[in-house]
């Protein structure tokens, strides 16, 4: 495994630790990455926080089948990622990756020595993942299972679920998105996937901790190519 072995707790930029992040730049590396470096905070640790939001473009007709399609692909990304992250992970990393709004969730903690090489994967393993039948049908049924168990929620955030579902655009129904996943096979996850990639992902980086700007801002560098990779490991570099 990926032992850290530098443990050292990084001194100070010289303009001093910030109290609210700052933005170092709009388009990184030639790719629309945002990024928001905030320093090493109040504690002195190893360790460090990478935050980063992908966005696609909203579609004018979006539905629920989108929707669907957009957990489905976060599901398979977990299940691709849990192994080929394992080691890391069993070194005092940690990360997960969720579906928001119009686009995606991507939360790394751990010791910094190795958070880009987590950072790196999680991309390639989002946006270029490999898989195959057996993994779909796996995928498939795990967010079946959690969209047809009313009981994973307290009454009053289903309530609020369906609130949201009836008042807000872009935003759908349990239901409904849980009758769309049934229509959705793996060729039509595939093409979503592929649409994702080549469709302009924005991305906002947001680093706090043990990371000081020009690593941060290298970082932001190598995550850009590999988006404009499409997740591609040899964007980027490793």
């Amino acid at each position: 495994g990926a032992h850290p072995e530098r443990l050292e707790v990084r001194a100070e930029d010289p303009q001093g630790q910030a109290k609210n992040a700052s933005r170092t730049g709009g388009v990184v590396g030639g790719a629309p990455l945002e990024l928001w470096w905030q320093g090493r905070g109040a504690f002195a640790l190893p360790k460090a926080q990478l935050r980063m939001k992908l966005t696609l473009p909203r579609l004018p007709a979006a539905d629920a089948t989108e929707e669907a399609l957009r957990r489905l692909h976060v599901e398979l990304a977990r299940q691709v990622l849990e192994e080929a992250t394992e080691d890391l992970q069993n070194c005092g990393l940690s990360f997960s990756v969720d579906a928001v709004g119009n686009g995606y969730r991507l939360s790394l903690d751990g010791y910094d020595e190795h958070l880009d090489a987590l950072l790196l994967q999680a991309l390639e393993g989002l946006l270029s993942p490999s898989f195959g039948a057996a993994e779909f049908e796996r995928a498939h049924q795990q967010l079946s299972d959690e969209l047809s168990d009313t009981t994973r929620k307290a009454p009053y955030e289903l309530a609020l679920g369906e609130i949201g579902a009836l008042t807000t655009d872009g935003v759908f129904a349990r239901e409904e998105v849980l009758a769309r996943l049934g229509a959705v096979g793996e060729a039509e996850l595939r093409g979503y996937i592929e649409g994702a990639r080549k469709g302009g992902v924005r991305a906002q980086l947001l680093v706090v901790g043990n990371m000081k700007k020009a690593p941060a801002q290298a970082l932001a560098a190598r995550a850009a190519g590999r988006l404009l990779a499409g997740g591609a490991a040899g964007g980027g570099g490793r």
